[in-house]
C-alpha cells in the first residue's frame, strides 16, 4: 500500500534554539536496499539544554542501525528494541563521563510500516504523540509518560527504566497519522488538529501548517510534526518547505 510522509519543525520566538528532531526513513538508499518497511520518528529533548538537542538527534539518527543489522539477527520488533535500548544506554554513559550532556536525555515517537505497507506498530517514549484519523474519527495511540505535574517520567538518557508504550498496526487506505511533540499539542487543541489532518493535502504541506499553527498560537516551546498518510495522496508542493529548523 502506498504510504506519503512529510515533516516540518519551527524552534519558537521563546527558545533559543530548536531541540526537537525528526527523521523520515522511506526514499534513502540504505532503507530501500533493505527492503524492511519504512520508519517515521520525532523525538524531543528533555531538560531545555544542547545536551538535550544532541540527545533527540543522536536518537533518531541512530534508527538508521535498523536497517543495517545483519539478516540473520534482525527482527521487526526486537532489533527497534534494540537499537532504543542501546541508545538509552549510549547517553546515559555520555552524562557520566561529560558534564556538558549531563542532561542529554529524549523523548521519542516513531511509527513502523513493513515492506508491503500494510501492518507494522508505534512505539513511544515520553510525551511526543501518535495519533491517527482513521474514518474520520481521532485516535490517540501512545500512552503519555507523565506525572501528575507533566513532567516526563521516562525517556531515553534518563536514570530511571524505560517505559515503552507499544501498539501494534493494521493500515487502512485514508488513515492519516501525526507523530508530534508536546510544543504542537500544548498549542493546537485534538479537534483542529483532526480537521486539518482530514484536509486532502500532501503530508509535507500539512506538517508544516501544523508547525507554524503551534508557533503562530504561541510558540512556547519548539514544534515538531511528522505526518504520515496511507493510499491516495495528493502531488507534493511544487516549491520545497524545507525543514523549517530554523535555529538562528
Amino acid at each position: 500500500m502506498k504510504i506519503t510522509a512529510g515533516g516540518a519543525s519551527t524552534k519558537g520566538p521563546h527558545r533559543k534554539q530548536n531541540e526537537d528532531a525528526w527523521r523520515i526513513y522511506a526514499d534513502q538508499a540504505l532503507v530501500k536496499r533493505a527492503g524492511r518497511g519504512t520508519i517515521y520518528s520525532v523525538a524531543d529533548g528533555v531538560g531545555g539544554t544542547g545536551a538535550g538537542r544532541y540527545a533527540s538527534w543522536r536518537t533518531v539518527d541512530g534508527l538508521s542501525f535498523f536497517f543495517s543489522v545483519p539478516a540473520g539477527k534482525f527482527d521487526a520488533g526486537n532489533t527497534m528494541k534494540e537499537i532504543i535500548s542501546r541508545t538509552h544506554q549510549n547517553l546515559l554513559r555520555l552524562q557520566n563521563t561529560d558534564t556538558a550532556y549531563t542532561k542529554a536525555r529524549s523523548t521519542l515517537s516513531l511509527i513502523y510500516a513493513d515492506d508491503n505497507g500494510r501492518k507494522g506498530y508505534m512505539l513511544s517514549i515520553g510525551d511526543s504523540g501518535c495519533f491517527v484519523v482513521h474514518k474520520g474519527t481521532w485516535v490517540q495511540l501512545n500512552q503519555d509518560h507523565r506525572d501528575e505535574r507533566g513532567k516526563v517520567t521516562s525517556s531515553l538518557g534518563g536514570s530511571q527504566k524505560l517505559q515503552i508504550s507499544y501498539r501494534a498496526l493494521r493500515f487502512s487506505e485514508g488513515d492519516v497519522f501525526l507523530l508530534c511533540t508536546d510544543g504542537v499539542r500544548d498549542e493546537i487543541g485534538e479537534p483542529v488538529l483532526r480537521d486539518m489532518l482530514m484536509e486532502y493535502k500532501h503530508p509535507s504541506v500539512v506538517a508544516h501548517e501544523i508547525a507554524h499553527l503551534a508557533e503562530a498560537n504561541g510558540g512556547s516551546d519548539n514544534s515538531t510534526a511528522v505526518v504520515v498518510r496511507i493510499g491516495d495522496c495528493p502531488d507534493p508542493p511544487d516549491d520545497p518547505l524545507g525543514d523549517d529548523d530554523d535555529d538562528d
